[in-house]
């Protein structure tokens, strides 16, 4: 790296590295990854037809109620709401085409849209909504005032009727055009997440859904339809029908997709489109195979109930899965654990396998209601840990998303703690729902990242941030420790359209660490990189200098926008350090200095930057024995006169960057003399991975690094070949290329690949050791000979016979080499050095690598224990 043009040089005194290196023992910090995202789909159904709502409210008693919803969900840390809007081919929104719900009679849509205020209220609190529909299901007592002109139900002949339920005939064209005129009138009037259809599609006319036997489904109402529009299917078979039957619905369903996509993608949006049929498919063996597409093929679940694809209901709900025409499939699950026809774990295992190759999410549909049926006698009302068992199960399986319960009224039991099964269910399942979930990515849909958030501040208990474009909601973090960003850290989450947001933490004394992760509308995170408008860069150099004077260690730093920095500088720290224990340092002063690991803290301000908007610090006049002590260094800069520190940082010693240097053959006369004052005045302890404190110098004494590094270099020599994972047999393969002949018969390796790699020049001097090393440690003569055969002309010459001895295709060495590289003893038939950590020997073997290797430096010296000699 160039010279930086703007840089901060910081005097440390001799005094204060005295201190520095009085610690005995130098520890390796670890940076926690996130280890899981904590993604599960969370909702409850809320039926306006039930009740989950009052019946007839006015704006305020709806508000009231719907803000208990929210406390509710809220409270059990769930992500969505799906919120009934057409129960029965009316709206519970503002609509032009379908008539009002009975439901709204007391409010005005044109002063107050509740709608548009559940979704407006629900994003606020990172809550999704799916606007959940019925297509087809017509109650006239059910609407005000008669049915808009372009709405089906205003002729009857547009209805299909049986036993006193109705619905809008599914095999008529203009049926299917209103379905799609009113999805499209909602996407373009609300800011909805989804729509969700639930499992009311033909109903049964009079033969429930028989196509055998008398009545079947050739007598019932549709049959004219069939007649005019069944081109193609045989008008005369029940059969044929049903499958027509199914053909309508695919082609309602179908179009709704179509409709969707259209309007995503002209409008750049993400809405989704979701349906919850029945539980049961088809009755079947419960096996699932796949064709070559990923597609499944199943007779269906392994169950005996009522089926969709056939019954009355007529609806393939995994043509649905295997077109992708949604975005979700949230069967109706609902029966327990224990049931004797459709049992939760056979039901929820099937659809798992279904979906296994298919870009559609699975969720669960919940039946909390059943424990609150007296007449019911399965485990939801005789056992109380239903729910919970039916958590845990769902979580096991490989494709389950989330679930959702149904209904609200039932959930709601839990939050105000009835004495109903129902709410002891809820309650006995809420651990699972200690931490937040990320909503699942939606995998139909090309994903967009969002960007980091910035401008992250905390004070006096409020959080503020910036909003960043493609975002829905942000899911704000907290730690005592610097952030790990896994789920349990999170401790809300907030949506709305403003430009900045604030939450109020309540953490007025600032004792957390805080920070934002964005998620977008296809619900993929963004980076939580986010405070970083300055960037601490990787890594240090070493500045000018020769053997005779103390040296200084230069670190750097990037501005990533100067129109939004105000100042920028650095924060020194002696030792290792986090961000939180660096703000918590700075927070407390003693006797006004920053004090960290007992040591003062420098802050720097550091003016201008360079024609790359860089800006460095240098540390000056270390002496020697400051060599291995670690600095941690933080950017940080102000913005709109908050000072921000970055999360990234960067710990080095001096002596580390001068053996980086030296392992990239950079080494200059400066890194030089650190190099030979480390190696002269330090015992550097090594940890190695297989539990062996090895006392050695500056040089590799781990075995997996020295692997790396020899692959690597046999590699850059022959092209490729070798891997981490090979066989025994397949290094050994390697090693012998260019011999031929059978082992018994070989005198003369110098053809060998092993021979070429160990006698370059490029690679000699630096593995040759450990070839003397086998030489040395072996006690079964044959990787000894073949060590001396590549020390010298390939051969290996006995006086006391005057001839050449067999060297056996160095099977034997190339066994104990691999053997050395895996802590391990394969022999393939022959005999070979024993690495294992069983063998007493083993330890000893590899504390001989300290000596030996005096070429291969250790890639991180700041990870080992240093101690003077």
């Amino acid at each position: 790296m160039s010279m930086m043009k703007r840089f901060l040089s910081i005097m440390l005194l001799f005094a204060s590295l005295i201190l520095l290196t009085s610690n005995s023992t130098y520890g390796l910090t670890v940076t926690n990854e996130v280890d899981s995202e904590g993604r599960e789909f969370r909702a409850v159904w809320v039926s306006t037809v039930t009740s989950d709502m009052p019946y007839r409210p006015n704006e305020t008693s709806f508000k009231n109620h719907m803000n208990g919803v929210f406390a509710a969900v809220e409270y059990y840390k769930y992500n969505a709401i799906i919120f009934q809007v057409r129960p029965h081919n009316n709206a519970n929104y503002k609509s032009e085409i379908n008539p009002k719900s009975v439901y709204f009679e007391n409010i005005n849509f044109d002063v107050f849209d509740p709608f548009e205020w559940v979704i407006e209220e629900a994003h606020k609190r990172g809550i999704e909504v799916h606007a959940w529909l019925n297509p087809y299901r017509v109650q006239d007592n059910q609407i005000i005032g008669s049915y808009p002109l372009e709405n089906p139900a205003s002729d009857s002949s547009n209805i299909l009727s049986y036993d006193g339920k109705k619905i809008l005939n599914p095999g008529l064209p203009n049926v299917r055009e209103h379905i799609f005129a009113t999805v499209e009138e909602i996407l373009l009037n609300y800011d909805v997440d989804a729509i969700h259809f639930d499992d009311y599609f033909y109903i049964n006319l009079g033969a429930n859904g028989s196509i055998s036997g008398t009545p079947n489904i050739l007598s019932e109402l549709d049959q004219a339809t069939f007649i005019q529009y069944g081109a193609g299917f045989d008008t005369s078979s029940a059969a044929s029908k049903a499958n027509w039957r199914r053909k309508q619905v695919n082609l309602m369903v179908e179009g709704v997709h179509n409709v969707i996509t259209n309007y995503n993608q002209s409008n750049g949006k993400n809405v989704q489109f979701g349906i919850a049929p029945t539980g049961i498919y088809k009755n079947g063996n419960g096996t699932v195979t796949y064709d070559t597409n990923g597609n499944p093929i199943t007779t269906g679940s392994q169950t005996s109930g009522q089926e969709h694809y056939n019954s009355y209901l007529f609806s393939d709900s995994l043509e649905w899965i295997k077109n992708e025409w949604i975005d979700y499939i949230l069967p109706q699950t609902y029966w327990s654990t224990n049931h004797s026809v459709a049992s939760y774990y056979k039901v929820l295992s099937w659809w798992d396998k279904v979906v296994k190759y298919k870009n559609v999410n699975l969720y669960s549909g919940i039946g909390v209601y059943f424990s609150d049926d007296s007449t019911n006698t399965s485990s939801w009302t005789t056992d109380t840990q239903e729910f919970n068992n039916q958590m845990t199960y769902l979580r096991s399986l490989e494709n389950v998303k989330g679930f959702s319960v149904f209904s609200y009224q039932h959930f709601r039991k839990g939050y105000v703690n009835s004495s109903d099964i129902s709410a002891q269910q809820i309650n006995n399942a809420k651990h699972h729902w200690n931490e937040y979930a990320i909503l699942p990515e939606i995998k139909t849909m090309n994903p967009i990242i969002p960007d980091a958030v910035k401008f992250i501040n905390h004070e006096n208990g409020i959080l503020t941030f910036d909003a960043v474009d493609n975002a829905k909601f942000y899911y704000i973090y907290r730690s005592t420790t610097d952030l790990t960003y896994n789920p349990s850290e999170i401790i809300g989450v907030v949506g709305g359209n403003q430009e900045t947001f604030t939450y109020q933490t309540g953490d007025l004394s600032n004792s957390y660490v805080y920070g934002v992760r964005a998620l977008s509308h296809t619900n993929h995170l963004g980076s939580h990189e986010s405070d970083d408008l300055v960037e601490v860069l990787e890594g240090a150099s070493i500045r000018n200098g020769d053997e005779t004077t103390q040296q200084g260690l230069r670190f750097y730093a990037q501005v990533k926008d100067t129109n939004l920095v105000e100042e920028h500088g650095f924060y020194v720290v002696y030792g290792n350090a986090t961000k939180y224990q660096l703000q918590q340092a700075i927070k407390n002063p003693v006797n006004n200095k920053i004090i960290l690991n007992n040591k003062e803290v420098f802050k720097s301000t550091v003016n201008g930057l360079d024609e790359n908007n860089m800006y460095s610090v240098v540390l000056i006049n270390i002496p020697n024995i400051g060599y291995v002590d670690k600095i941690t260094v933080f950017a940080y800069y102000k913005h709109n006169g908050y000072e921000i520190i970055s999360s990234t940082k960067t710990t080095r010693s001096i002596a580390h960057v001068a053996l980086n240097m030296a392992r990239l053959n950079e080494s200059n006369n400066a890194s030089n003399a650190i190099l030979n004052y480390v190696k002269n005045n330090y015992h550097i302890i090594q940890a190695t991975p297989d539990g062996y404190s090895i006392t050695g110098s500056i040089y590799e004494l781990n075995r997996l690094n020295l692997k790396e590094e020899f692959i690597s270099d046999w590699n850059q020599k022959f092209g490729s070949g070798l891997t981490n994972n090979m066989t025994v047999s397949e290094f050994h393969t390697h090693m012998k290329t260019g011999l031929s002949g059978a082992d018994n018969q070989n005198y003369d390796i110098s053809n060998a690949n092993i021979y070429k790699f160990f006698n370059d020049s490029n690679y000699h001097d630096k593995w040759i050791w450990l070839v003397n090393l086998l030489d040395e440690i072996d006690t079964t003569t044959h990787t000894r000979r073949q060590a001396k055969a590549i020390k010298g002309d390939g051969r290996v010459f006995d006086s006391s016979t005057n001839q050449y001895l067999q060297t056996w295709n160095v099977i034997h060495i190339s066994s104990s080499l691999y053997n050395f590289f895996n802590a391990t003893h394969e022999v393939q038939n022959y005999t070979a050095i024993n690495f294992l950590n069983s063998n007493p020997q083993s330890k000893t073997f590899y504390e001989k690598v300290a000596i030996h290797n005096q070429s291969i430096y250790t890639k991180n010296i700041d990870e080992h224990i240093i101690q003077l000699k």
